[in-house]
Parts: structure tokens; sequence; C-alpha cells
């Protein structure tokens, strides 16, 4: 191969490189660190525990002066070399250096390093340029070499496409191997044809520009299609290797960007002749509604399977030590300060970042490019690549406003008031068909079945459940937009309220409301108090919306306490009109005791009714209260239900009546007298008192019974855990949890955050 751009990776990427070299030239096994601070050491080789070490220091400064890197050797790495005192030291860089700079630096490393032990970066592109199976081993430095950069292109179209050769060089820089790679690599090799899909910002373009320097490494050459399918014919030659790029072949905003009058035949036509020849290949980009928009309104594309020629892009597939690969890889070719560099080394926001719902390289990459080599190093890159993550609307923006019909978006706004949990497809139907009703808008089976294929797997997914298919968006990302978005459209708002065949529809909708003015009563949400009332009053007993929160079983059971509560916070919340002697007829018709006291609807229910001033609410206030506490007190049967009890009215706050407190209160401590009573006398854990209830007694009677009792039940306790070998360990009597050996454990992301934190000391 000819030379290579070592300047274009990163330190972490040069020791990877700099590792198989040396192993190969010393034939050693060489050990490499994780990222950080390296003590002198990169590489080493101990032969034994008594052996003095072989060491590589590796010191990629591509972008310093030799006399910079001089001067650190002698000044900072000198006193480490002689605190190992290795048995041969080697020093690797990538800056270029003389014969005069090789033997100053032989001699500061006297007697440790002879000139032989110094490799520039001639030396080091010269044993690459011998060793190919070491080069094609590092994908990011063959994809670095100069054979790569200058052939990406066919010279006939070099002229119209030079912005192409600059996207890949940027895309080559960052880039980290994943396994879409690898997925589409071999549908390349075995179909020679690749089309790759994903969500906007996934990486697409990214894949699809490092399989064409892959090819270009090759001896492809690289044709960028820019307009239409029959600029493949126009350069085909049949005696050269070509790479046909074709990015967003079927529109970036629409089918009708690019497929024309019969393209969809042109296209097919293109793909099957470069399936049948040896030296084609191709990949194509797409957004994969855009893909399902296209085998649905073309005849030729809905008949032909496209899908074994599909790469999807999906960064819930990205492992944590990629994504940290992939935020260290743009942070190394940033513009960013030490002290900017050094914020996301902070184990709190590097760990926050990898791991977002929404991690995605656009918004990084996007981000951290706007940062000025003369930046204000106060300002907080960090901090605002996060709170661009919590917040990636302008990825879905686009998509909503711009590409989708209006039965599509209504479909996903339609969903939006299911919940987070998502959407039977059967319940989605109804509700999508009462919504058109309402607004005047066309509905039919295919139009549903069509919009579903079509935001499948890009802006919604199904999953199988018991109870049939489940529709749920893609991303949260998706729905932290669409809540904004209808933020927007107070008309529609008030159609889903008017349409809702749920109740959770309606109280969902409630929830979303809360979001858009940042409080949990939005003043916007008082011009649709009709609405809601009438909504309320028309899906209160109306068949229940799946969400897995509240299924019983496999059966969708209605917790009709539940509603009552959430249709009681929002009539005190607004004032409805009418609800009050609906709500009263509705408690009337469904008597407090049908109530489980125990379920946990039942005190946020009663405090709900308490704060109404609605005045037709106020006569059921002291007999449902007093009713509930009655149920409470007659459940009491031993010592687990009166602790439980106890945890319940508790819950109730100041309405419970002190008389009922004290009740349950001497309940409880009968209950304790009598257990000390049997184990003094008997010293044993059997029956009612085994040895699980003596301990959960002695904890809660700490300090509310005698101490002699007390000590010989906590003795007795002792004694028969000794006994028994039950012993328990320190941690679970202080009530601490191990989650997990900081010293042995290291996640897999944690040695990308230590090399930002030294990326950041360098700086």
């Amino acid at each position: 191969m000819d030379a290579f751009d070592i300047g274009r990776l990163t330190d972490f990427d040069f020791e990877e490189v700099c590792k198989s070299l040396f192993e190969y030239q010393l034939n050693l096994p060489l050990e490499i660190f994780s990222q950080g601070k390296d003590k002198g050491v990169d590489l080493r080789h101990l032969g034994s525990i008594s052996d003095r070490a072989i060491i590589v220091q590796c010191k990629h400064w591509a972008r310093s002066k030799r006399t910079t890197l001089i001067k650190h050797i002698q000044e900072v790495e000198l006193p480490k070399v002689r605190r190992l005192n290795p048995a041969r030291y080697i020093l690797a860089t990538s800056t270029e250096l003389t014969v005069d700079a090789k033997d100053k630096l032989a001699n500061i490393l006297a007697p440790y390093s002879a000139p032989g032990d110094i490799f520039g970066l001639n030396d080091i592109q010269a044993l690459l340029k011998s060793n190919p199976r070491i080069v094609e081993s590092h994908v990011r430095l063959w994809l670095s070499s100069a054979a790569v950069l200058s052939s990406l292109l066919n010279r006939g179209l070099l002229a119209r496409s030079a912005w192409l050769r600059e996207e890949i060089n940027e895309s080559i820089k960052t880039y980290v191997p994943s396994e879409s790679f690898s997925e589409a690599e071999e549908l390349l090799s075995e179909e020679h044809v690749c089309i790759i899909s994903g969500n906007p910002g996934a990486g697409k373009t990214t894949l699809a520009q490092v399989l064409a320097a892959t090819y270009a490494s090759r001896s492809f050459d690289v044709i960028d299609i820019s307009e239409d399918i029959h600029e493949i014919n126009s350069v085909w030659n049949d005696d050269v290797p070509q790479f046909f790029y074709y990015d967003d072949f079927l529109g970036q905003s629409s089918l009708d960007d690019k497929l024309g009058k019969n393209e969809d035949g042109r296209l097919l036509s293109a793909l099957k002749r470069i399936q049948k020849s040896n030296n084609k290949r191709i990949v194509l980009t797409t957004r994969e509604y855009i893909l399902r928009q296209a085998q649905q309104r073309y005849e030729r594309l809905s008949r032909y399977d496209l899908s074994p020629l599909v790469c999807v892009v999906d960064l819930d597939r990205t492992s944590p030590a990629a994504r940290g690969s992939i935020l260290y890889n743009h942070i190394y070719f940033s513009n960013l300060q030490a002290r900017q560099i050094a914020e996301f080394a902070d184990r709190d926001i590097f760990g926050k970042i990898v791991s977002h719902k929404s991690f995605n390289p656009r918004i990084i990459s996007f981000i951290l490019a706007k940062v000025a080599p003369q930046e204000d190093p106060s300002i907080s890159i960090a901090d605002d690549v996060l709170a661009h993550l919590d917040h990636p609307a302008s990825l879905w923006e686009h998509i909503v406003e711009n590409q989708l019909d209006e039965f599509a978006v209504d479909l996903l706004l339609v969903l939006l008031t299911f919940g987070p949990g998502g959407a039977l497809v059967e319940d989605i139907k109804g509700a999508l068909r009462e919504y058109c009703s309402n607004i005047g808008s066309p509905w039919s089976v295919s139009r549903f079945r069509r919009s579903i294929d079509l935001l499948e797997e890009t802006m919604l997914k199904i999953n199988i459940t018991p109870d049939g298919p489940l529709l749920r968006f893609h991303n949260p990302s998706i729905r932290d937009y669409l809540v904004m978005h209808l933020g927007k459209l107070p008309e529609t708002v008030s159609h889903l309220f008017q349409a809702s065949a749920h109740f959770e529809q309606i109280y969902n909708l409630w929830k979303i409301g809360g979001r858009w003015m940042g409080t949990p009563l939005p003043s916007r949400l008082y011009h649709h108090s009709n609405d809601i009332s009438d909504a309320i009053i028309r899906t209160l007993d109306s068949s229940l919306a799946y969400d897995p929160q509240y299924l019983l079983g496999r059966k969708r059971i209605v917790d009709r306490f539940r509603r009552l509560t959430e249709a009681l916070n929002m009539s005190n919340a607004l004032k409805l009109v009418n609800v009050g002697s609906f709500l009263k007829q509705y408690l009337e018709q469904h008597p407090v005791n049908s109530i489980d006291p125990h379920t946990d609807w039942c005190p946020p229910m009663v405090k709900a009714l308490w704060a109404s001033n609605d005045p037709q609410l106020q006569d059921l206030k002291e007999p449902v209260l007093e009713r509930v506490i009655e149920m409470e007190l007659e459940g009491i049967e031993d010592w687990e239900s009166a602790r439980l009890t106890l945890g319940i009215l508790e819950e109730y706050g100041d309405l419970v009546p002190y008389d009922a407190l004290e009740f349950i209160h001497e309940e409880i401590r009968r209950y304790i007298k009598e257990c000390f009573g049997y184990i003094e006398e008997f010293g044993t854990f059997e029956g009612e008192y085994t040895l699980e209830t003596v301990e959960d007694i002695l904890e809660y009677a700490k300090g509310q019974i005698g101490t002699d009792s007390f000590e010989v039940v906590e003795s007795a306790v002792r004694r028969y855990r000794l006994a028994n070998s039950l012993d328990v360990p320190d941690l679970a009597v202080s009530g601490q949890l191990p989650l997990f050996d900081l010293e042995n454990t290291e996640s897999e992301s944690e040695g990308m955050r230590r090399a930002i934190a030294a990326l950041a000391e360098r700086e």
C-alpha cells in the first residue's frame, strides 16, 4: 500500500497499530493497557516476574514539532523510564524525525534505548507497507491510506463530486466499526447490492461512505450517483471494477424527489444487472419509512422482495464500548480545549451520554463541529450535548411536518394518547377510526395498514403480546417530539378528546398537557374543559386500553377506582362542569364496599374526593372515608395484616380519625407482647411466630417495649441463627447491598472515559 495519513488516527488507534507492528517485529506478545495515565508504559513484554521488561512507548504527536517531542521526552518521560528500569525502551512516534532528532532522543534515553529503538513517522509507514496483513486488520488504518483517499471517486465524475471525497475523509476520522459494517460487507460480497436503511442520524451515510472507501482500497472505482439510476448505465465499464454510491436514492424529503416515470423499473433492472456482475457493487441509502412508502406506491417495487438486500442501522444495537469510542473519536478531532474535554471525562456526564436513550452520533458531531478553535473554554459543551440528546426533536420534526401524509400523522397522534406502553393494533384501529370520523377524514382498513407498514421499524415498532400485536414508538425521542408538536395544535387536541374511545386516552392527554407549559396544570387545558368533561362521562366505563402496568394476568380488567381517582383529579384541577353529579351517581352505582381496601388506589381516591369543592360530592366525603377505614380495620388478623393496615392508614394523612390510629397502634403493641411472651416461654420459632416474623417485630419494637424483654428475644434470635449457620453478613445487617466491585469490575466503556481524561490532560 501507499503512504498512510497516520494523523487521521486517534492516539488509541495508534497504540493498537503499534502493538501489532512491534509484536511482529519483536516476535513477542505485548500487553496493552486501558486508556488513561500510562505511567510511562503503553505496551510491555514481561517474560517472568524476575525479568526486566521491554517497554514500547507510543507518542501520537503528529501535530507537534520535533523540538516539543524531544523536550517532553527529556523532562517528563525520562524520569519515568529511570524508575521503570526496563531492559529495552522503544519509542514509537507519529512525529517526523531526522537522523539528528533520533540521535538526540537515543542519547537522552540511554542506556535503555539505542538509535534503532527510535521509530518516527517514516519508519512506521515503512513497516506498515511491508506488512499488509497488519494494515488489513486495522480498518481505520487502511481507510487512511493515500491509495484509498486518491481512488475514492471516478476521475470522470470527480469535479462534480468533490464534496463526496471531503465527506468521506471526515467520516473516516470518527468511524467506529460495528456489526452493521460486517452485515453490509457480507451483503456486498454475496449479493453485490446493499440497501442501508435506518432512522435519521443513525449513521446510514457514514456506513455507506466507509464501504465506498473499503472498495476503493480494493481497486474499485467509486462512482457517485447523484441524479438518477440512469447514470449507472452511462458510466458502466465491463472491464473495470466499479462501486456505485447512491445516497438517499428514494429522495430525502419525499419519493417524488427521485423516482420519476418508470424510475422504479430502471432501478430494479440496474440492481439485477449488478447482481450478475462479479466486478460491480452498489450501496444505496434511504430512510426506512421512505423505503416502505416506495414499496407501497410502486407496483414493481412491491412485487420485488428487497428485504434480503437491506442492512438496517440501529443505534440500539450499539454497545457501550462502541458508543464510548464514537464519543472519543469526535472529541479527539474537535476544537475543544482541555477544560471542555475534561467535562466529558466526568464519570457522571460520560455515563449519561453513552447510555442515553437517544444517543446519536449526528447530534454529537453537529454540536462539536460548531465549536470554534478559540471558543470560550468556560462554555460547557458537554452540557450542550446532553441537552440536545434530551430533546432531539429536530431529528423527527422534518419527517412529521414535511414527509408524512395527514393520515400517518393522525395515527401517530392517536397512538400518543395511549401512553408510553403503546396500544394493541385493534385498539388503535378503533380509536383512529373514531378520530377520522370526528375530523371528517376518509378511513379505510387498507389505508390503516399502509400507514402501519410505512411507519414500522422507523417511527413505530410492533411487539407480539398474549393479547395481540402491540404498536409502540420506536424511540422515546419520537414520543417526546410529538408531545411538543401536539402542544402547537389546540384544535387537534380538542378532536382527540372528542374522539377518545378509552378513558386511558383522556388521562394520558391530561398528563401530556402538563408538559406543554412545564406545570402540572397548564392554563391551556382550560380551553378544553367541556371536551374533557364530556370525554370523562363517555369513557369512564369504557373497555380498558392496553397498559402492562394495569394488566392482571392476561385479562384486561378495568380498575374502576383507579379511573375514578384520575377523573376526580382532572375535575378538581379544572373545576369541570357536570362531572361532579356524574361521579356521585357513579359512586352510588359502584359502592365503596366493592373496593379492595388494600388496593393502591384506595388512599388517593379518598384524598381526591376530599380535595373536591364540587357541591355534588360534599355529602359523600364522610361516609366514604368511614367505610374505607372500617374495612381497613376489619382486615386485621395477625401481625402482617396489622403492619400492612398501619402503612395504608398513614397514606391517608390527617384524614384518619384519632380513634382509628389509636386502635391500630394498640393492636400492634398487643401482637408484639404476645410474640415476645411466646419466645420467652418456649424459645422456638414456629407457627405464627416464624424467624422472619420475629425479626420484623424486633426491628419495629426498638424503643417501644421494655429493654429486658427485647434483649431476651434478640438473644434467642442470635442463638437460633448461630445454631443453624444462619449468620447475617455485615453488609446485610447494615442494609447495604453491593452493586458491583469497582476494583475488579470495569464497564465496557470505562476505558474510553479514562482516555478522554488523559486527552484533556495532554491538551
